[in-house]
């Protein structure tokens, strides 16, 4: 299993595909299909299916999806018919394009009301702090054995240092964060019922706090290799 450095969502469904055989588990790894309504719908109706939800930092996560798309640099993948922005300060000036299509909390809200105790949720956090314990809590929740002693949990698609001005510009973090207030206070309501004793201390942390994310030399990672940070663990 390995972590990334966005929002995901992933379903395991128990499938016991002989009377007498063993108790089998099936995962899929799909954070598009569950941000549509009539996928998710459908996915709720089947009875075993059980669904881990990994929230993150907002403000990292929009800023990522701005810096990928739309904040100009060598590599952006602007859209067509679109231009590049010379500051994500362009999330304030034109909320409708960059803002209104990035808010989750009407997304975290069905998932809820969809899915109710079969839905597992986690914070990124946990998972860089106590990697172990949040994928055995994992494993537990779908019915499955605690990860062997020998696992080494690797952290994978973690986009590193400077990617836009936001960590250079304190005042500006703070107002994007305020933009995004009625998301965090959803995102922490099911972090508390998930057993977070202070989920405001955990969810509002963003990347411009760690200071080995956003150093000038600090080295990127893909989908498909681990990043490299001495031990192999995720940090």
């Amino acid at each position: 299993m390995r972590t990334g450095s966005s929002t995901s969502m992933g379903s395991c469904l128990s499938d016991r595909r002989w009377a007498a055989g063993p108790r089998r588990l099936h995962g899929l790894t799909n954070p598009t299909m569950f941000s549509s309504p009539v996928p998710r719908s459908t996915l709720a109706v089947i009875k075993d299916l059980r669904v881990v939800l990994i929230t993150c930092d907002l403000l990292s996560r929009l800023e990522k999806n701005f810096w990928e798309y739309h904040y100009c640099h060598a590599d952006v993948r602007v859209p067509a018919g679109g231009s590049c922005r010379p500051s994500i300060a362009a999330v304030l000036e034109e909320p409708d394009a960059f803002l209104a299509p990035k808010l989750v909390r009407p997304h975290l809200a069905e998932m809820a009301d969809l899915f109710g105790s079969r839905l597992l949720v986690l914070h990124q956090q946990q998972l860089r702090a106590d990697p172990r314990r949040t994928f055995d809590t994992v494993a537990a929740f779908l019915g499955a054995s605690p990860f062997p002693s020998s696992t080494t949990f690797r952290r994978y698609n973690s986009r590193r240092g400077q990617r836009t001005d936001l960590c250079r510009n304190a005042s500006l973090a703070r107002r994007l964060q305020r933009r995004l207030a009625s998301d965090y206070e959803f995102m922490e309501r099911l972090l508390q019922a998930a057993g977070y004793r202070d989920p405001q201390r955990v969810s509002r942390k963003t990347r411009c706090e760690r200071p080995d994310e956003v150093r000038d030399d600090a080295v990127s990672c893909g989908q498909h290799e681990p990043c490299p940070n001495g031990h192999g663990d995720i940090t």
